[in-house]
């Protein structure tokens, strides 16, 4: 499969490799045109980042339900505007082939929160796996459609700054585990105190992916919008 055969709205990952830092970030599918996948923009603090370099490596990861995850590696990604909208334009020369990342599952921090759902104000326990400064994914059980749950509210506090974030955000990818756990990546956004600035603590501690760390190498790329 050609990346960019890949349907409008569709979730996708971009994993993103600079120097010894990696990250991953959501977007979702704009469309695809003549070899080219545009996908809505990546932003931190706002501001739309710019991955292209030679030292920065690409690769993006597509989860269909009940399918194991297909991976394109060797991508290439800039800025492009397309309209009056701005979106990432993505260009992979090579077919999607089969991925497993279950390993990467076990790296979770392993945080119990209580996530509110807004549209039902019911509380779900889950397991956060990760935060970033762009957004956060949790474990949940496999009784629950998380991409149609709507927004939904966590809250995180770093204990010894005292800094707590309150996130709001939208669950843009699933993916199964095992039989008793699924995976949920999803697009945040923090309150008055940034999402970034607990992601930074975090690392500091040693408590925290490398997102961050990844994000302020590639802030000397940043466009604004």
């Amino acid at each position: 499969m050609k990346l960019y055969e890949l349907g409008t709205g569709e979730p996708v990952q971009v994993l993103v490799k600079v120097e010894n830092a990696s990250a991953e970030y959501d977007s979702t599918v704009a469309f695809g045109k003549e070899g080219i996948l545009l996908i809505e923009p990546i932003r931190y603090d706002g501001k739309i980042i710019n991955f292209s370099g030679d030292k920065v490596h690409i690769s993006v990861i597509y989860m269909e339900d009940g399918i194991k995850p297909l991976i394109w590696e060797g991508c290439r990604m800039q800025t492009v505007q397309a309209g009056k909208e701005k979106y990432h334009a993505i260009v992979c020369k090579r077919d999607g082939i089969k991925w497993n990342r279950r390993q990467a599952y076990r790296q979770y921090l392993g945080l119990d929160r209580m996530l509110s759902i807004d549209s039902t104000r019911a509380n779900r326990s889950v397991v956060v796996k990760d935060i970033s400064a762009t957004g956060v994914s949790f474990v949940g059980m496999p009784d629950m459609n998380y991409l149609t749950m709507g927004p939904f509210h966590l809250t995180f506090e770093d204990k010894a700054s005292r800094l707590k974030v309150q996130l709001s955000g939208m669950a843009v990818r699933q993916e199964p585990v095992d039989e008793t756990k699924v995976i949920v990546g999803c697009y945040g956004k923090a309150g008055k105190s940034r999402l970034g600035d607990l992601c930074r603590l975090q690392a500091e501690a040693g408590n925290c992916q490398t997102t961050w760390k990844l994000t302020k190498i590639l802030q000397k790329n940043v466009k604004t919008t």
